[in-house]
């Protein structure tokens, strides 16, 4: 394909990422502010069944105050979360926990990635001038295939992201959406700063607004942004479940005798995944704790039981009907975005060929 052939492509899949993320912005609104409110029953429901249903003896010995001042605890940190759930307080997480190093469009480890602003205007300006020699090499030779120049870009894209997308069907959220420090790497192509520079005027600037992505444009950046908001999503989850647990105990309604470092990775391990619950949103599980001896047996096996909350976004999402929608919605504009996200990759790569081959032919010349 011709460098102007290619920049058309590249243009129409920009257009279609920023549509596209129009839309995913929307859903993840409303699915944020369900799951707070979700998030919010869950954390008291989960702290009713456990003072009741499992502990109801030592609730009830409890001094009405300090039921009253449980319950209020409780009470403030649901809110907290449900406020914590929306696009902007999880994209203002996400800035504050990256390093000055890090960056949503390069490696951490991209020795070159500092090395592209300073070379922006000379890149811009051989960007130029390989884009006028094609054309004018394409004009005089007439090569150039009139049935493809008269192609719109946008019926190929269109099927190129059907068929990528219809090959995604079925995989989880987790697949649609990779982690952005496997991902980076894979997904990174030669770009050209006119083209592909993410800082552009007319976007979002999303250190103003946390709650706008670093791009609305660039797939592969909002890839691997959106994946970044689930984990963070994952982290408020995990931080209420610790604060209520804690309030628990403070309370004296649960007596987990791990120390709180060891708590948290017994309720962070896999174990704690694949544990049979007789109750959503709680954790029951027995830590068998011993000493090696000289032989390399176990002595003196201690049995510990931990019960703590743990609420987790399936449990959460099964037990809500508009979350599913929600979810459902999501999971296919990210796997959407992914199979734009790849186009893009492939064209960038295209884009970045034919510009080295035409600057080859510029600057050879016959002895």
């Amino acid at each position: 394909m011709s460098i102007q052939h290619l920049t058309r492509e590249i243009s129409a899949i920009e257009h279609k990422t920023e549509a596209l993320t129009a839309q995913i912005q929307e859903t993840y609104q409303d699915y944020l502010e369900r799951l707070g409110v979700t998030v919010q029953r869950q954390v008291v429901a989960a702290s009713y069944y456990l003072c009741t249903q499992l502990f109801p003896d030592i609730f009830l010995n409890l001094k009405y105050s300090d039921r009253e001042k449980m319950q209020r605890s409780l009470q403030r940190i649901a809110e907290e979360a449900k406020q914590s759930l929306n696009l902007a307080t999880l994209g203002k997480k996400i800035l504050d926990e990256a390093t000055p190093q890090d960056d949503f469009f390069f490696d951490d480890e991209d020795p070159e990635a500092d090395d592209f602003e300073s070379s922006d205007e000379s890149s811009r300006e051989s960007s130029r001038e390989s884009f006028a020699d094609e054309s004018a090499r394409d004009k005089s030779s007439g090569t150039e295939n009139l049935g493809e120049e008269g192609h719109n870009p946008d019926s190929g894209l269109e099927a190129e992201v059907r068929a990528d997308s219809s090959s995604l069907e079925g995989s989880s959220l987790e697949g649609s959406v990779p982690n952005s420090s496997n991902q980076n790497s894979a997904n990174k192509a030669p770009s050209n700063p006119d083209l592909f520079n993410s800082e552009s005027p007319s976007e979002p600037n999303s250190k103003s607004d946390p709650s706008q992505p670093p791009s609305r444009t660039n797939p592969q950046v909002l890839t691997d942004w959106y994946s970044e908001i689930e984990q963070a999503i994952g982290d408020v989850l995990r931080q209420v479940s610790h604060k209520a647990t804690h309030i628990l105990e403070r309370s004296g309604i649960i007596h987990n005798q791990l120390p709180e470092p060891l708590l948290e990775v017994a309720t962070q391990s896999g174990a704690a995944e694949n544990v049979g619950r007789e109750h959503p949103n709680i954790l029951n599980l027995v830590v068998e704790m011993g000493k090696m001896n000289e032989e390399g047996r176990k002595s003196a096996t201690q049995r510990i039981e931990i019960v703590a909350i743990y609420l987790r976004l399936a449990d959460l999402e099964f037990t809500d009907t508009y979350l599913v929608s929600y979810r459902n919605k999501l999971r296919s504009q990210l796997q959407q975005l992914k199979s734009l996200g790849k186009i893009y990759h492939k064209r960038n790569r295209e884009y970045a060929i034919a510009q080295a081959e035409s600057a080859w032919r510029s600057s050879w010349v016959e002895d």
